[in-house]
């Protein structure tokens, strides 16, 4: 159980660095959902053992993920308005 755990740690530590790495929306977002996997089931074991400011610790750190993520797509795929507005005139 123990190996397991330090796998699972080794495993979202190398996911994170890549994460905060790649200078691409795209591929970040693509990263974060396999990180995001592995963050919940780091949290759900932390909150079966009853480690509850671990599964908060794991939360706070994904909502920030997810919020650079978006920041950064944010910034290379700017919001286009509302689809009304795209509507060329016929």
């Amino acid at each position: 159980m123990c190996a397991h755990r330090f796998f699972a740690a080794d495993k979202i530590k190398e996911l994170q660095d890549h994460f905060d790495r790649d200078p691409h929306a795209a591929t970040r977002i693509k990263t974060l959902d396999k990180l995001g996997l592995a963050e919940f089931e780091s949290a759900t074991k932390a909150g079966q053992a009853g480690d509850y400011t671990t599964v908060g610790f794991i939360f706070e750190k994904y909502r920030d993920n997810v919020r650079t993520a978006f920041e950064l797509l944010r910034k290379e795929e700017p919001d286009p308005g509302p689809p009304w507005q795209q509507l060329s005139p016929a």
